[in-house]
């Protein structure tokens, strides 16, 4: 081990056998995990922020009861919410 060190063109000791066999393997699985979970909440919030912004820019624009104005922007706000929930499942089916 100590050669290895002094020698760059020499490859160092590998703590296990594979990758499988490493005790840190099941926390960079998690890492992977909690990396799509950060990105699902993140777009969640991202579409829905902007499907209310949205629906309350047109709702404005376009009706005058206060009634058919919320119906508006919970429609825009849920149509980005969904769509962000679509795109959740292919991450967490596909791993991209």
């Amino acid at each position: 081990s100590a050669i290895r060190g002094r020698f760059p063109g020499v490859a160092p000791e590998l703590p296990c056998a594979s990758l499988d066999s490493c005790p840190g393997h099941d926390a960079m699985e998690s890492l992977t995990v909690d990396e799509k979970w950060d990105k699902c909440i993140d777009l969640c919030l991202r579409r829905f922020a902007y499907g209310s912004a949205a629906g309350a820019v047109s709702a404005a624009v376009l009706f005058r009861n206060p009634a058919t104005r919320i119906g508006a922007v919970a429609f825009c706000a849920g149509a980005g919410f969904g769509s962000a929930y679509s795109e959740c499942q292919a991450i967490f089916k596909d791993g991209k």
